[in-house]
């Protein structure tokens, strides 16, 4: 039999034991809660388009154009003084014309209709007027030209070497010839109005292609 000693040493080492359990499960730190899964954050920037560059360059504001005016020679209308003779478009005064005639057809005078291509203005002064002129078979002579020969006027040709020019109405003279062929050109340019040549003129004057008409 067990005694009462030993019986009571037993029931006091049972309740130390337990209140040490107890002591040790109070000064454990509460579990912590099950991980919870995140989803991960993503921070969106604006989005940036990336174009080819034809379609930049159609979207940019286009410079601003940049007009130049080029000084082109335009062809000019032949200029005859009584219907007889070639003259310059400066060739005579504006307050010296009673009459002006426009001619853009085969309407013009026979002998001038080879040369219509730009068009013929035909002068009439009010008065005779002289002015010192050629016959173009005279210049080809003066030149000293032999051989068949052919005339142009403004690269106009001319089949009638009679037909006259004045001699202040001479820009430049050209001979050319061909190896193929032997026949000479005398090619004859009309000189252009001089610059302010024309400015002289009373109010209410009207011009006509470097010319004036009251």
């Amino acid at each position: 039999m067990i005694s009462k000693r030993l019986l009571r040493k037993m029931l006091l080492a049972l309740v130390l034991y337990c209140g040490t359990s107890q002591l040790s499960i109070a000064q454990r730190t509460a579990p912590e809660p099950p991980l919870t899964p995140r989803m991960p954050q993503v921070q969106l920037r604006t989005p940036v388009i990336i174009q080819p560059p034809a379609a930049r360059a159609a979207k940019l504001p286009a410079p601003p154009a940049t007009v130049m005016q080029v000084a082109v020679p335009r062809p000019q209308p032949l200029f005859l003084l009584n219907s007889e003779v070639v003259i310059a478009p400066d060739g005579i005064q504006p307050a010296e014309i009673k009459k002006v005639m426009v001619y853009k057809s085969h309407n013009a005078p026979a002998q001038w209709r080879e040369l219509v291509t730009y068009g013929i203005i035909d002068i009439t002064p009010k008065q005779k007027i002289k002015v010192k002129s050629r016959t173009l078979a005279a210049i080809g002579k003066d030149l000293g030209v032999s051989g068949p020969v052919r005339y142009t006027i403004n690269a106009m040709p001319v089949a009638d070497a009679n037909l006259r020019i004045a001699l202040d109405a001479i820009g430049e003279i050209n001979l050319m010839r061909t190896t193929e062929s032997a026949v000479t050109t005398v090619a004859i340019n009309v000189r252009p109005a001089k610059p302010g040549a024309l400015r002289q003129d009373p109010p209410g004057t009207i011009y006509i292609r470097g010319l004036a008409a009251h």
